[in-house]
């Protein structure tokens, strides 16, 4: 159980790292403009509403 919990936040963390990275960085993505601007929009979700909710659902298994 406590492999899964360190895993869970290694995961978190590292997907959070990676939306800071592609929202500070210009030119991170590369490839059409379009689907540059279409990965950099999905970062913000990252970090707003896909890291908390593993954490927080981690969390909450773990009171189970």
């Amino acid at each position: 159980m406590a492999g899964g919990l360190r895993l869970s936040f290694f995961v978190a963390g590292v997907a959070g790292l990676a939306s800071l990275a592609g929202l500070l960085r210009d030119g991170l993505y590369t490839g059409e403009a379009s689907v540059a601007e279409m990965l950099r929009a999905y970062d913000p979700v990252t970090l707003a509403v896909v890291v908390p909710v593993l954490v927080l659902a981690r969390l909450w298994a773990t009171r189970l």
